[in-house]
């Protein structure tokens, strides 16, 4: 429903684009320092909100957001970054460019706050390859970074450089993953469940679509995972249905990829893979539908305006 509101949303004109921008950028600014300051208390309050009970919908009604919208400013995030590229090369600095600077910094503040391991690594994954592609696409440099990488590893003891980091994160979310990791490398100790848990559930999905690729296991009970949205699709209705969802997820930023001009098209190419990866890595929830909504106002406020203007020079007799 909401990939169809954005796509409306793509044909208003500049003006109420505009307006509906600034209605989103503030009301997830607000809601991002009140999560902060949650955070800043209990650093699994996000993960309360995703509880059915009376203390979920309590800090939902104070505005404290949780999974939701964390993964939501995930997938806006390179939406934010090439708003704030096109705003800043197009305009002096604005009230405009203010607030999409603003929303940057405090999406990433929370996304560190939070603790959501999934949702930090695609965060910075998106960062690394919009400002780095040319490292990433350059042969002979990529090669030079791997070697300076693989020489620094060579040279320190990886082994006890990760023990460090079970003391270094204490208290936090992730220490018991780093923990993980270290059990599932053979390493000693036991492990918390943090990273096996969900693995585990990813590797119920896939035995599941496996087993049944054709029509899945049409239901959703303890044949499916439940830790992945991509996943559980696909063991549950099987590879037609399954390949119909990813298709509906990426039908209107691949529209919006042919549209845009070749230099803006790798944000658009990131918030494909960023939503794709929450996906299939976790849930997609309707919060992350807002991230359509700031992808069709993009398109109207920047794309819709040269449009109109190159509609009326072409039936004026002199332009």
């Amino acid at each position: 429903m909401f990939i169809v509101i954005a796509s409306q949303i793509a044909e208003a004109d500049s003006r109420t684009a505009r307006n509906l921008f600034y209605v989103v950028l503030i009301a997830n600014i607000t809601t991002a320092v009140i999560t902060i300051k949650a955070l800043g208390v209990d650093h699994n309050t996000a993960r309360l909100l995703s509880k059915s009970n009376d203390v979920s919908r309590q800090l939902a009604g104070s505005g404290i957001g949780g999974y939701g919208v964390i993964y939501a400013n995930v997938v806006m995030l390179p939406i934010l970054l090439l708003f704030l590229k096109k705003i800043y090369s197009s305009e002096r600095i604005s009230f405009l460019t203010i607030t999409v600077f603003i929303n940057v910094l405090v999406t990433l503040f929370m996304l560190i706050r939070a603790q959501y391991t999934i949702a930090l690594a695609i965060s910075f994954c998106v960062i690394g390859f919009i400002y780095f592609k040319r490292i990433i696409f350059n042969p002979y440099l990529l090669f030079t970074v791997t070697l300076t990488m693989l020489g620094i590893v060579s040279l320190t003891d990886v082994a006890n450089d990760i023990y460090i980091l079970v003391d270094l994160f204490e208290g936090t979310r992730y220490q018991a993953k780093i923990i993980d990791l270290i059990v599932a490398s053979g390493g000693d100790g036991q492990e918390t469940g943090a990273v096996s848990s969900r693995s585990d559930a990813y590797m119920l999905s896939l035995n599941s679509f496996f087993e049944y690729p054709v029509t899945g296991v049409l239901e959703f009970g303890s044949k499916i995972g439940h830790h992945s949205d991509i996943l559980d699709k696909y063991a549950q209705w099987g590879f037609f249905l399954g390949s119909l969802v990813v298709y509906v997820l990426l039908y209107f930023p691949l529209k919006l990829y042919r549209l845009v001009r070749a230099e803006e098209r790798i944000y658009i190419f990131c918030f494909g893979v960023a939503l794709i990866l929450v996906g299939l890595l976790n849930t997609l929830v309707m919060e992350v539908s807002i991230a359509f909504i700031l992808l069709s106002i993009f398109y109207s406020i920047f794309y819709l305006v040269e449009k109109d203007k190159y509609e009326e020079c072409s039936k004026a007799t002199v332009c």
